[in-house]
Formats: C-alpha cells, sequence, structure tokens
C-alpha cells in the first residue's frame, strides 16, 4: 500500500506537495498533487487514509449556490 502523504490518492503520481506552511492543523497535515491539482489531508504521524473533509460532508443536494460573486 502506497502513502497517501508521497502519492495522490486522486491520479496516484508522486507529485505531492506538503502545504505545510500554508495550512496549519495540529491534527493533520495536508497535500495537494502538483499534476491534478487535487487536494487532501492526513492524519499526523499516519500515512493514510486520505481526507477531503475536516467538518462534515458538503451539503450539495439542498441546491444552494454557495458560490460568491465579487463586484456584483
Amino acid at each position: 500500500m502506497v502513502s497517501a502523504r508521497t502519492h495522490c490518492p486522486q491520479c496516484n503520481r508522486r507529485r505531492v506537495l506538503p502545504l505545510d506552511e500554508v495550512f496549519y492543523s495540529p491534527n493533520v497535515d495536508f497535500f495537494r498533487c502538483e499534476d491534478c491539482q487535487y487536494m487532501w489531508h492526513v492524519d499526523k504521524g499516519k500515512d493514510g487514509p486520505a481526507r477531503r473533509t475536516l467538518l462534515g460532508e458538503s451539503n450539495t443536494s439542498v441546491g444552494q449556490n454557495t458560490t460568491k460573486r465579487i463586484g456584483r
């Protein structure tokens, strides 16, 4: 099994960029794939599993548009 710290869980490539200098959490480390731009996090001290949600699942079934329009 490959580590989610070294391989992208989306495209399985090894161009993983740690985002420690951009995001901080005491419990997880953040990563982004330089090839497909997929972002994920992994619990501190572990190699996986890769996860995408910290605050729960997004609720897209409500039908609300959460895109903020700037300048309108």
